[in-house]
């Protein structure tokens, strides 16, 4: 005998599929949610060379060249800076700027330059040093053509993660670049 207002088979798998599908849906909502945050901080992360300084050591003649990245993180996800990179490049003028013949050398950080959380900047210096009596230095001096002043051209790369999500995220890189009429400082 059939018990009454007892519920059917079928109604019983009609909810359990219902359920199944509410869960589903709602992974599947938190899971496109979450792309769509690492595609937004891939798209909105900027990376700029802020600051760039050539100084002098008179007593040395070594030439200090001191070059500051920013990293503006916009997104909702922090990102953690691997390792940046860049060669540099002085002359008079623009005609033969980034030339074989106008590279004066290139500085890099070691990895782990700290992590940028959500909503922030930082700032990573870079240095290197040329070597006096170097082609480099020979280079730098003709630039300078009898003045204190050279264009200077800045290319390379930051390299970074998001380090919300290390698994799902390769190391993704920012061309960054700069072109200034500098001042050398003699210090």
């Amino acid at each position: 005998m059939k018990r009454p207002n007892a519920p059917s088979i079928t109604n019983i798998i009609g909810v359990l599929l219902v359920i199944v599908a509410l869960v589903s849906a709602g992974g599947l909502y938190y899971l496109a949610s979450e792309y769509s945050k690492i595609s937004e901080t891939l798209v909105t992360t900027k990376a700029d060379i802020t600051s760039l300084r050539f100084a002098v050591n008179n007593t040395t003649g070594e030439v200090h060249i001191t070059v500051t990245v920013t990293l503006n993180n916009t997104s909702d996800l922090d990102i953690e800076i691997h390792r940046v990179e860049y060669m540099s490049f002085v002359d008079m003028d623009s005609a033969s700027l980034g030339s074989s013949n106008s590279y004066v050398g290139s500085g890099s950080t070691n990895d782990g330059n700290g992590t940028v959380p959500a909503g922030s900047q930082r700032e990573v210096q870079i240095f290197h040093v040329i070597m006096p009596n170097t082609i480099y230095a020979e280079r730098l001096e003709y630039a300078l053509d009898g003045d204190n002043t050279l264009l200077a051209y800045i290319s390379g790369f930051l390299w970074f993660r998001i380090s919300d999500y290390p698994d799902l995220t390769d190391i993704d890189k920012l061309y960054i670049w700069h072109v200034s009429q500098e001042t050398i400082i003699y210090v």
